[in-house]
């Protein structure tokens, strides 16, 4: 029988500890894990994997932003007004994509990075890296997508041996900040095409160095329609602007479409599943009573002043909130200009998982840091 002895949790070398004693003890009952079609879901035949690692921008975020930082001021109130009912760093009034997607796979959310020493046991259940506004390129200042690559390979032989992470799960998601960096800096629309291809190929070199690394399972995110975001529907916010999702969405994910098929040629002995995003999106906001969401699904919940000129969260120097609420965030696609509410995450996630059950899971076992 394998046994293992308690380490002190405080530092990275108690966490190699916790998380190597997990892999020897399920050794003995774990089997390589098999997936269905292309959303990917888990025969319930198989134990899930042993964690997932999350790489990406603020749908998967959970808590590694600045706090100090602007950008929709996830740790201010009202945002985690819905879950766990206090700001958690996310970019929503609740769980974001990385969680919901955690509970498909029946398996705990990963720690962000940032709190990675402040819970003992959770390194074994992996580790999010993803922090909201990245791109693959340093868009806005923000560790890029390269950068979380960098972080965790700093891990890997001091927490995670080569061993746990092939029964691991890598999900990757880029959601178009590049583009809006690209478009901020005054460079031509006629030169996006070029862009988006530097994108998608980066993309996949970072997802190559994964591979490299270890892990032999990924889920890659193509982009949501931003058409649709509020940020690009307002001040009516009535319908999707199908321009800014012929310029941008459906090129990129026509891109990333191929690059992932060509990798799943390349690198066989791999699996390599690309969640559609795009039309679950679409799905929900076409159909929303099918969710039970709001019959205008476009308006978010949260919105600043001043035709959404100003942020959810932002506050004036006299203290006074700059933004309204919605009485029933639940009833929401989209929590602020950019972001879905956990009840938007929840329905796209029900349509790439549709045989999994997401609501017992999340509120029985889910981590609220």
């Amino acid at each position: 029988m394998t046994r293992c002895t308690m380490a002190n949790p405080s530092s990275e070398r108690g966490l190699t500890h916790i998380v190597i004693c997990t892999l020897l003890l399920s050794a003995a009952f774990l089997s390589r894990v098999s997936y269905g079609q292309e959303t990917g879901l888990k025969s319930s035949k198989f134990p899930p994997p042993n964690a997932i690692f999350a790489f990406g921008d603020s749908y998967l975020d959970t808590g590694n932003h600045n706090h100090s930082a602007g950008v929709n001021r996830p740790w201010l109130a009202p945002y985690g007004r819905t879950y766990p009912g206090t700001p958690t760093g996310r970019f929503s009034d609740g769980r974001v994509f990385t969680d919901v997607f955690a509970s498909a796979l029946q398996m705990l959310s990963p720690i962000a990075y940032e709190r990675r020493l402040s819970d003992p046991n959770a390194p074994k259940h992996g580790m999010n890296f993803a922090v909201g506004g990245a791109g693959v390129f340093s868009s806005y200042g923000i560790l890029n997508l390269g950068g979380q690559v960098d972080q965790f390979q700093s891990l890997l032989n001091t927490i995670y041996p080569t061993a746990f992470l092939e029964n691991s799960v890598v999900l990757v998601g880029i959601h178009g900040n590049d583009y809006g960096a690209y478009l901020v800096k005054g460079n031509p629309i006629s030169g996006l095409p070029m862009f988006q291809k530097l994108v998608v190929d980066e993309m996949v070199r970072q997802i190559e160095r994964l591979n490299k690394l270890g892990f032999k399972t990924f889920y890659i995110n193509n982009m949501q329609p931003v058409g649709c975001l509020p940020s690009s529907t307002r001040p009516t916010f009535n319908e999707c602007n199908e321009v800014t999702d012929s310029i941008m969405s459906v090129p990129h994910n026509s891109l990333l479409e191929t690059a992932v098929a060509d990798l799943k040629q390349r690198l066989p002995a791999s699996t390599f599943s690309l969640l559609d995003h795009y039309s679950a999106f679409n799905t929900v906001l076409r159909t929303p009573a099918n969710s039970g969401l709001s019959a205008h699904p476009l308006v978010p919940c949260c919105l600043g002043e001043g035709n959404a000129t100003r942020s959810c969260g932002e506050v004036a120097p006299n203290g006074k909130a700059m933004f309204t609420v919605c009485d029933d965030p639940k009833k929401s696609f989209f929590w602020d200009t950019i972001h879905p509410s956990q009840s938007g995450w929840t329905a796209v996630t029900k349509l790439l998982f549709p045989d999994a059950d997401l609501e017992p899971f999340q509120s029985s076992k889910e981590r609220q840091s």
